[in-house]
């Protein structure tokens, strides 16, 4: 039958209100309310109402969730970062306190050596050294065949070069050694000395300590284990003994070495180097203190030889101590108490640079 829907509105007392009617054809009568057609819209526009609303509650429970996991995610990498900051400080403090104890271990061993140098000698009764000859040999290795290569020894061979020469020291200067030419060297400087030389021996590079005994490492030896140092590099011992017996006025040995070799983890391989102490007449300078290591540095020198070498070009009468005093606090502050340079003496007199 044909139906046609009509809107219209009826009066119910003084109100009026929309309502529908239709037109059954079939019947020629007009219907109050809704046609089919329109119940079947209506139950259909319901049904999509309550469909949206239904998403929307999951959507909004979905988003929910998710900033949920947001912040629980976010929580979590917070506190792994403040958890790794508070390593990172103890780490720090912790080398601060090793720091701190070792300068205390120095100080001590700086107090018992000026109390064995001073020894029924008073400061004004001390000679100055004044050789007419300065004699150096300065050795900077940095290619290894078998351990890593180091970028400054070169660099802190030629920097130590100019410095000595404007302290007239005739000065001897090798790169990249392998260990019969360190030999020859040494073998050779130690024939040049005499009683009326100061003698200066300053070495750039891999140094190694292994069960107490100190190395210098050549360029070309294949070194695997620790054991072969004694047969494959240049003792300590060789050179302050190289010093000694040429009874010279006065020796120096400067070391800047015990950087990272990669044989640390070897048994009987100790951090750094052991203590050496100085024969009679000699003075011992490390670029870093027994059982540290050493760093190659960033620029174009290392710490040690950047402020040693600079302090003895601006040096101005100051004592040999006082120089490496003030060289020490340089190379502590810029590494922030990493790297503390340490030194031995069993001088007898004076010496200055200028």
């Amino acid at each position: 039958s044909y139906r046609t829907k009509l809107t219209g509105s009826i009066s119910e007392g003084s109100k009026f209100k929309l309502v529908d009617w239709y037109l059954e054809s079939d019947k020629f009568q007009w219907v109050k309310g809704a046609s089919p057609e329109l119940s079947a819209a209506r139950a259909a526009l319901t049904k999509t109402k309550t469909e949206t609303e239904a998403e929307r509650l999951a959507r909004e429970q979905a988003e929910a969730e998710r900033l949920k996991l947001a912040v629980a995610e976010a929580l979590e990498k917070r506190t792994l970062e403040l958890a790794e900051k508070e390593r990172a400080f103890e780490g720090q403090l912790k080398a601060l306190q090793e720091a701190q104890n070792r300068l205390e271990e120095l100080a001590l061993i700086d107090r018992q050596s000026d109390v064995a140098q001073n020894q029924g000698q008073t400061a004004a009764q001390e000679p100055f050294i004044d050789a007419r000859d300065r004699v150096a040999l300065i050795i900077g290795n940095s290619f290894y065949n078998s351990l890593p290569k180091l970028q400054n020894p070169s660099n802190d061979a030629q920097s130590m070069r100019r410095a000595l020469i404007e302290s007239n020291f005739d000065t001897t200067v090798y790169e990249n050694l392998d260990l019969k030419g360190m030999q020859d060297a040494l073998r050779t400087f130690g024939n040049r000395l005499n009683k009326d030389t100061v003698g200066l021996f300053y070495f750039a590079g891999h140094g190694m300590e292994f069960e107490g005994e100190n190395y210098l490492v050549p360029v070309n030896e294949n070194i695997v284990k620790p054991y072969e140092l004694a047969t494959a590099a240049i003792s300590m011992k060789l050179v302050t003994n190289t010093l000694k017996y040429a009874d010279n006025e006065m020796s120096l040995v400067i070391v800047d070495a015990c950087r990272n070799s990669g044989l640390g983890d070897s048994r009987g391989v100790g951090d750094g180097f052991a203590v050496t102490r100085a024969a009679e007449g000699m003075y011992i300078a490390f670029s870093t203190a027994p059982g540290m290591a050493a760093l190659d540095g960033e620029g174009n020198n290392s710490p040690y030889t950047k402020y040693l070498s600079q302090a003895i070009t601006e040096s101005n009468g100051e004592s040999l101590e006082t120089l490496f005093k003030k060289v020490r606090a340089d190379v502590m502050r810029e590494t922030e108490g990493r790297q503390i340079p340490w030194e031995n003496s069993s001088l007898l007199g004076e010496f200055r640079f200028k």
